[in-house]
C-alpha cells in the first residue's frame, strides 16, 4: 500500500520517491522506491492508499512493478519542496525531468559539491556533506573554486566543531593531492546533465586525454564534434554545449 510520494532534489533534478508499507524482499525490508524521474511517475498513476506490487530490479534495486488502483491523485509539485522556488519540466534523453528553477537553491547546491569531491570524481577526502554545509553556511564557499583556497582559512578551520590542526591539515593534503586528476574524473565532477562516469571516459578517450582539446571541441565544433563518439546522441552532445555556455568560468577557472 503506498503511503506517500516524496519528491527529493538532486543535484540536476527532483526525484520522485515512492513511500510505502514495509514488505520483505530477498531477506531485506524494504518500504520505498526511487521512481527515477516524472515519465515513470505519471506511467503509473500513483494515489495515497494504492495497492503497489514492488520488486528488486538486478536483486539490489527496489521498484515498483504494478498499481492496481491506479487513483491517479498524487501530484507533481509547481514548487520545490527545498527552497519553495517555481519547479518546471524538462524533457531530457526522451524522459520528463523535474527541475528547480533556481540555480542558487541549497539542496542542489550541496549536492553538487558532494558530487564534485567524491570518490569516483575529483576524490577529496574529509569533506563530508555535514562539513560542506558548514563552509557554504559560513560563506567559506559558494562554488568549486574555492574548495582549493581553503588554505586561506586555516585558522577558521581549526575552530569548526570536530575540527581539529589534524584533521585541517588532512582536509588540505586531500584537497593538494585532488589537484593531479584526470581529465574523465574532471568531466564526471561537474554533473553534466546526462554525462556520467562511462561518459566522460568516452569523451576523455576522445580528446586524447586533453583538457585543452575538450574545450576546443566544444568551442569550435560546438554540440556536433561529440556526435563522432560511439554511443553519444544529439541530446547528449548539446548537454555538454550548453553547460559550457552556462559554466564556461567554471571550467576555464578549475
Amino acid at each position: 500500500s503506498l503511503t506517500d510520494i516524496e519528491w527529493s532534489v538532486g543535484k540536476t533534478k527532483i526525484t520522485p520517491v515512492a513511500h510505502f508499507k514495509p514488505v520483505i524482499i530477498d531477506g531485506t525490508e524494504i518500504s520505498k522506491a526511487s521512481l527515477h524521474n516524472v515519465s515513470i511517475f505519471k506511467k503509473f498513476k500513483l494515489g495515497v492508499g494504492d495497492k503497489i506490487t514492488v520488486y528488486k530490479a538486478n536483486c539490489i534495486i527496489p521498484q515498483i512493478k504494478e498499481n492496481f488502483t491506479q487513483s491517479n491523485t498524487c501530484t507533481i509539485p509547481s514548487i520545490c519542496p527545498h527552497c519553495g522556488s517555481p519547479t518546471k519540466i524538462d524533457c531530457q534523453n526522451s524522459s520528463e525531468e523535474l527541475i528547480c528553477t533556481n540555480v542558487n537553491c541549497p539542496a542542489k547546491l550541496i549536492n553538487h559539491f558532494k558530487h564534485f569531491c567524491s570518490r569516483n570524481a575529483i576524490n577529496i577526502e574529509g569533506l563530508s556533506e555535514a562539513t560542506l554545509q558548514k563552509l557554504i553556511d559560513a560563506n567559506i564557499i559558494s562554488c568549486f573554486r574555492d574548495i582549493f583556497y581553503l588554505n586561506n582559512y586555516y585558522s577558521t578551520l581549526i575552530r569548526f566543531e570536530g575540527f581539529g590542526e589534524k584533521s585541517v591539515n588532512k582536509l588540505l593534503n586531500s584537497i593538494d593531492k585532488s589537484r593531479n586528476t584526470t581529465l574523465s574524473r574532471f568531466i564526471y565532477s561537474l554533473s553534466i546533465p546526462l554525462i556520467g562516469e562511462m561518459a566522460s571516459k568516452q569523451i576523455e578517450k576522445y580528446c586524447d586525454c586533453n583538457l585543452q582539446k575538450f574545450i576546443d571541441h566544444i568551442t569550435k565544433n560546438k554540440d556536433k564534434s561529440f556526435l563522432n563518439i560511439q554511443g553519444f546522441g544529439t541530446e547528449m552532445a548539446q548537454s555538454i554545449n550548453n553547460y559550457w555556455n552556462q559554466h564556461a568560468a567554471t571550467i576555464l577557472e578549475l
